[in-house]
């Protein structure tokens, strides 16, 4: 057990769902303006899946896939960055059922809706939003798994083999939605540094790259993530820091990415803890109290079911710092980026 362990630490970190869906806000009133999806013939891919754009017909019924229902742009989006919902997909039971469920913290009911997402899916292989919300909650058991499923090692490596193949699929359906860099470049990354597969961490940092370069306030912080888990000693943890100070450049007042919005209702809250953690492990006392202290100023702070985990990084601020400055791993505090809440902190109301 204590070798699974060591293993869960390193794959634990493949998590990025704090960025996960949040700090998007799900829009269904704007309508696509092309007319027709190019697919990336990715290898990964089941092509007997892909199937004629137009039209899907399900139990007699017909339902129109074309520009008109097609939902691709949200207000403030940077040009050329394109979400290929339809209103069919973002209304569909498996799709709120995700988000109530998500949103309401219920571990228990994940299997269930897993379930729902992989029938959608599989019915309807074209639709963008099945693919990718199936992708996430696979990746949001594997960070926060139940008691029982933790103890079941080989079906959490199950759920992250399966959260890469479904994000692989979405980006092949939606090749301008490059929100999905933000998830799936660490996973080919950290994989393939874990696996020694030196052309899935190439394509990773590539992915990467292109995420940042076409939306840099939602992708950036996945970067932060890619070298957090480094020790502090790396030249590499560096690029986690340089990445938080880019981030914030990126962000503004308006953007959705970087406020609290109704499906990441606390996503400044839980920002504020991954960005304070980044800056204790840095060794930089007033950048991470200044983080600190910004989630306690904010007004939706007394509803956030979180507060004890913050107000007691608060408490051990200088335990904290002087545990990153020695030698021994092990009394390092654990950062929000490996625990067992890092998607909730954002999402659960």
């Amino acid at each position: 057990m204590q070798g699974l362990s060591k293993k869960m630490k390193k794959l634990l970190f493949l998590i990025i769902i704090y960025v996960s869906f949040s700090c998007e806000k799900e829009n269904t009133d704007q309508t696509s303006d092309h007319s027709s999806q190019i697919i990336d013939m990715n290898p990964t891919i089941d092509m007997g899946q892909i199937i004629d754009m137009g039209q899907i017909i399900d139990m007699g019924q017909i339902i129109d896939m074309s520009q008109d229902n097609m939902i691709s742009s949200y207000e403030n989006r940077p040009a050329g960055v394109e979400i290929c919902y339809t209103t069919f997909s973002s209304t569909h039971e498996a799709t709120t059922a995700f988000w109530q469920t998500l949103k309401g913290g219920q571990l228990d009911l994940r299997l269930d809706v897993i379930a729902k997402l992989e029938s959608a899916a599989m019915q309807y292989p074209n639709e963008e939003e099945f693919a990718l919300l199936l992708g996430m909650a696979h990746l949001w058991r594997f960070a926060e798994p139940l008691p029982d499923e933790s103890a079941n090692f080989g079906s959490l490596l199950v759920s992250i083999q399966k959260s890469r193949s479904e994000l692989e699929r979405a980006y092949a359906l939606c090749p301008n939605d490059h929100r999905i860099a933000a998830w799936l470049a660490p996973i080919l990354v950290k994989g393939g540094q874990l696996m020694n597969k030196q052309e899935d961490i190439d394509r990773g940092l590539e992915i990467l790259a292109i995420g940042i370069n076409a939306y840099p306030s939602f992708v950036l912080f996945s970067k932060v993530l890619l070298y957090a888990d480094l020790p502090r000693t790396n030249e590499d943890f560096q690029l986690a820091v340089a990445a938080i100070s880019e981030n914030i450049s990126a962000c503004s007042p308006n953007n959705p990415v970087c406020v609290n919005q109704p499906k990441a209702s606390h996503n400044m809250e839980g920002s504020a803890l991954f960005m304070g953690d980044i800056y204790v492990k840095a060794g930089d006392r007033t950048r991470a109290l200044n983080f600190y202290q910004s989630a306690l100023d904010l007004e939706s702070f007394e509803h956030w079911s979180f507060q004890s985990i913050l107000r007691d990084k608060l408490e051990k601020i200088d335990q904290n710092l002087s545990a990153y400055e020695n030698n021994d791993l092990a009394d390092d505090p654990q950062a929000i980026w490996s625990s067992k809440i890092q998607c909730s902190v954002c999402h659960q109301d």
